[in-house]
């Protein structure tokens, strides 16, 4: 516990605070529902390459496990991570690394472990294949924001169904410049840009359009 309440290691003490409020939101808006069905799996390599941007989110699981599940996943390595070296570093010499250090230390060995966990995550995750839909397919229906707030330019995660009923984790932006997604809002998916999704809210009058 003095670890954990040490100012050194507030970074990392907030971060698993963080993990045990998400974690108990996800079970209250249905986490079951979210590791039951699918993650969409974005078809980034439209042209036969990708940026280097693209192929860092591709490796670590970003469009294909759900990104509130890999927000969560980050906080508990980088929390983890952080109070682990301190605690070392405290037995080893009888006091901690300045903050901003350990914290350096505790991202470069977050982000092997996040590639990590998500590869262990993944076989939970059913697919079925038989009923792979083309990304395309997805343009047209409606969905929900339930992560974080969609800007032009700042996507958020957004949960749709596809025509078979399965459940995909996409990220959409508006169309509209100006406009602001909150998590919570219905939104209506209109077109496609590489692997974001740009979208209306869901309005009667999008219907009548």
């Amino acid at each position: 516990m003095e670890i954990l309440l040490a100012p050194q290691n507030l970074p990392f003490s907030l971060s698993l605070a963080f993990v045990v409020v998400m974690g108990a939101l996800q079970l209250l808006l249905g986490l079951g529902d979210a590791i039951g069905h699918v993650a969409f799996d974005a078809d980034l390599d439209l042209d036969g390459h990708i940026s280097p941007f693209e192929a860092a989110l591709d490796w670590l699981w970003v469009g294909k496990i759900p990104f509130s599940i890999l927000l969560i996943l980050f906080c508990l390595c980088f929390g983890l991570s952080g109070i682990g070296l301190q605690a070392f570093e405290h037995h080893r010499s009888g006091s901690f690394f300045p903050p901003l250090l350990a914290a350096a230390l505790a991202f470069f060995i977050t982000i092997p472990l996040l590639r990590l966990t998500g590869w262990a995550l993944r076989p939970i995750m059913p697919r079925d294949e038989t009923e792979a839909v083309s990304p395309n397919s997805l343009v047209g229906r409606d969905g929900q924001i339930t992560l974080g707030v969609a800007r032009r330019g700042h996507p958020a995660e957004a949960r749709v169904r596809d025509g078979h009923g399965k459940t995909h984790y996409i990220m959409v932006e508006p169309e509209t410049p100006g406009v602001e997604l909150r998590a919570g809002d219905t939104v209506l998916l209109v077109s496609r840009r590489d692997h974001i999704f740009l979208a209306l809210e869901y309005t009667q009058s999008n219907l009548q359009d």
